[in-house]
């Protein structure tokens, strides 16, 4: 799975680089939001994205609510996970209103961040599941002229 990393900090990026990387994830960077934003909004944007809030350009508060609007004309989801320094209840309440999927506070444990991941990819894997049986449904209606089974 490709996940982007969006985070303005040189240090934080490399440490959730290298976890990712020895997790066995491919990783994509992004030093602001501006630059997650076009790789979010891309055709093949990764499934998974963990955004820092403070980003110059754009923060990660407004790269999720621009991706979940993008998603309304998508069959894509992405799974968006903060980590992000700002430890106040509001903000949390903020970002979850906002669409994020999940919520960590900087400065991050590995294994935290691992589970969180892993709860993650099981949800994109059952949504993929479900978006496949659809497609399958769909074309067992038409096959039949419409009419269920």
């Amino acid at each position: 799975m490709r996940i982007l990393v969006a985070e303005d900090e040189k240090m934080a990026r490399f440490a959730l680089h290298t976890s990712l990387v020895s997790w066995g994830y491919e990783v994509i960077e992004a030093e602001d939001g501006k630059t997650a934003l076009e790789i979010l909004e891309s055709e093949d944007c990764p499934g998974m994205a963990i955004l820092d809030w403070a980003m110059p350009g754009i923060n990660g508060l407004e790269v999720c609510k621009k991706i979940r609007e993008v998603e309304k004309d998508r069959e894509k989801y992405v799974y968006i996970i903060f980590v992000t320094g700002k430890q106040e209840f509001e903000n949390m309440v903020e970002g979850f209103e906002a669409g994020v999927d999940d919520y960590i506070i900087k400065p991050f444990e590995p294994m935290e961040l691992r589970a969180r991941v892993k709860a993650g990819v099981r949800i994109l894997d059952l949504q993929e599941k479900l978006r496949q049986a659809k497609k399958q449904a769909g074309a067992e209606n038409s096959e039949n002229g419409g009419t269920p089974g």
